[in-house]
């Protein structure tokens, strides 16, 4: 009901009163907010080969880059774009993507 109030005031009060509140929603106070909870455990990468994007694959948050780099040249997809190719670069940008250069 506190999320909804600031758009629908007078429905909110209403359904606020049915639920057996006491006083109004206005004198309710707002919920916290918990930085812990809204982090993301895992995050999803793109893995470009060549300039060109051939997979994603999902990491963990505080995963190293050398962790990323062996994930992302698991991915099946990337995997047949690099094999018996010699890899000239493979950066990580880190929570945004992989590039890998090959040739």
């Amino acid at each position: 009901m506190l999320l909804l109030n600031p758009f629908t005031p007078h429905v909110c009060e209403e359904m606020w009163a049915r639920l057996g509140h006491e006083g109004g929603l206005v004198h309710a106070a707002w919920p916290a907010f918990d930085a812990a909870a809204a982090r993301e455990e895992s995050v999803e990468l793109a893995v470009q080969v060549n300039g060109k994007v051939r997979g994603r694959v999902v990491v963990p948050q505080g995963a190293t880059d050398e962790e990323v780099r062996a994930r992302a040249l698991a991915e099946p997809r990337v995997a047949e774009h690099v094999e018996g190719r010699q890899m000239v670069k493979c950066v990580v940008v880190p929570g945004r993507l992989v590039s890998v250069v090959v040739k």
